[in-house]
């Protein structure tokens, strides 16, 4: 029910329909599994246990010849799930592949009858963010923020916060890095509210319509919306699967989808580092506070929030030199290793100064501001938009990466012919150099349906971004495109 591929030719049989089958409100990367005949676990004899690789959530289906007869979330896990496997004894094992030392292998064992299962607020009041859900007041600890390039979401107004709970005697500081998302302790919470202009034009015909929060707990971050009210009072937690809703924006009718806890973590995902705004490149900015306007990085760093590792800065440096002359992620954290030393005169503790003042670090451009460079602009939506995705190591099958710190002619995106639909595009290419009738990728975010870029959470097509990629695309020169694929 979900086809890949659909233009793939297939073999001479006729294809089998699934036992069961998950969308990617639900799952994005299915590990098979195996059928469990342990005794550890009594309930699940006979049952065939498969999981996911991104979200690490395992299901049970039992199947009687015909038709599947039962099929069920079993646990929601941290894992990159890559095999199942049966020990000895008949009990099942769980390969966690993860990088950096981290992973194993594991079983599965019931949870005990009194396990306390924590029950996540009901009502945006509840959750302790807000002085005033009415009229959208922050507590004064959560901390404001905006970003240089947003991802896009269908024209909505977008206000975000940041909250870090006290902890004394523990490290809450916000690790940050130069390379992706910023790593930060448990219990932060990330806030983002969205509201629409009823009238176009007019901001104060706004009216908020989802507040989601995406809250790390126990290592794993984890993603929530809540729906607002008409009266703009409060607002309620969506059920877990999400859920489409029509609003009346002017004349027309404007479809918002409320993502699945699912759909948040495709988005933020494990290769971008789950956190896709707070980021050096997006941070670096000047930010509006109210009382007074100062960039947020040297804000975060005069309140004693950072984390700075200088080693992991010249790591970052070094990932970038190597990525630039085309060295694979293999590669590249193998001669990270051995050149890592030879770089740093002696071993720095984190600290919570940064190593350089704002102005030398990384930023990107604002998409929409005229003013900017061509090529940064439209790079820079491209990294916000696609590269959570789209960058090495990421869940996009197309191969090619739009981090913004990845050269141009690197990117595996100029002159590579699409290995998905070509759309009946003439001599389509991923990026045709000159020719923007032709380039896949410029399809993909001009168009609303099957195939839509980006995929998830977007019903609307963003116009200004057409036109931006489109004159981007006409000013490459065909001399920069890469070897085709």
């Amino acid at each position: 029910g979900h086809p890949f591929y659909p233009q793939r030719k297939l073999g001479p049989h006729p294809r089998t329909p699934p036992a069961a089958e998950h969308p990617h409100s639900e799952a994005r990367s299915l590990t098979g599994g195996v059928v469990y005949y342990g005794k550890s676990l009594p309930e699940l004899k006979g049952c065939y246990l498969y999981g996911d690789h991104s979200t690490g959530r395992i299901w049970g289906i039992r199947h009687d010849g015909k038709q599947a007869t039962w099929n069920q979330l079993l646990v929601d896990t941290v894992f990159n799930i890559t095999c199942f496997a049966a020990d000895s004894r008949g009990e099942l094992l769980i390969a966690d592949h993860q990088g950096n030392g981290k992973g194993g292998f594991y079983y599965l064992e019931p949870a005990p009858a009194n396990a306390a299962n924590g029950k996540f607020p009901r009502r945006l009041s509840e959750t302790g963010l807000f002085a005033s859900v009415a009229g959208h007041k922050m507590q004064p600890g959560v901390i404001p923020y905006s970003v240089n390039s947003p991802l896009w979401s269908d024209g909505a107004y977008k206000e975000r916060y940041l909250a870090i709970p006290h902890k004394p005697g523990q490290d809450m500081r916000i690790g940050f890095t130069t390379w992706r998302g910023w790593n930060f302790p448990d219990e932060t919470v990330l806030i983002k509210s969205f509201a629409l202009e009823m009238q176009p034009g007019n901001a104060a015909s706004r009216k908020w319509i989802e507040t989601r929060l995406l809250t790390k707990q126990e290592g794993e971050w984890v993603g929530y919306s809540y729906l607002w009210n008409d009266e703009q009072t409060d607002a309620t937690l969506v059920d877990a699967a999400g859920m489409d809703r029509d609003y009346t924006v002017g004349e027309g009718q404007q479809k918002w989808r409320y993502p699945s806890r699912t759909e948040c973590m495709v988005c933020h995902s494990r290769a971008a580092n789950y956190v896709l705004g707070l980021t050096e490149a997006q941070m670096n900015k000047d930010h509006d506070y109210g009382p007074v306007v100062d960039n947020q990085l040297r804000v975060l760093e005069n309140l004693g929030l950072l984390k700075v590792d200088w080693r992991g800065e010249v790591i970052a440096t070094l990932r970038d030199e190597l990525k630039a002359n085309g060295k694979a992620e293999q590669e590249i954290n193998t001669l990270v290793e051995s050149q890592t030393a030879t770089r740093l005169q002696r071993e720095t503790p984190p600290a919570t100064l940064l190593s350089k003042p704002p102005q030398n670090y990384r930023k990107l451009a604002d998409p929409y501001d005229g003013k900017a460079p061509l090529a940064d602009r439209a790079r820079s939506y491209l990294h916000a938009n696609c590269a959570q995705c789209h960058v090495e190591a990421g869940g996009g099958n197309a191969q090619f990466d739009v981090e913004f710190s990845t050269e141009l002619a690197k990117m595996k995106l100029l002159d590579v012919s699409p290995v998905h639909d070509q759309f009946k595009l003439p001599a389509a290419r991923l990026i045709s150099p000159g020719h923007p009738e032709s380039s896949i990728l410029l399809h993909r975010v001009a168009r609303r349906g099957p195939g839509q870029m980006p995929q998830l959470a977007t019903s609307r097509v963003d116009e200004q971004a057409v036109k931006l990629l489109e004159d981007w695309i006409k000013q490459l020169p065909p001399a920069q495109a890469a070897v085709k694929k």
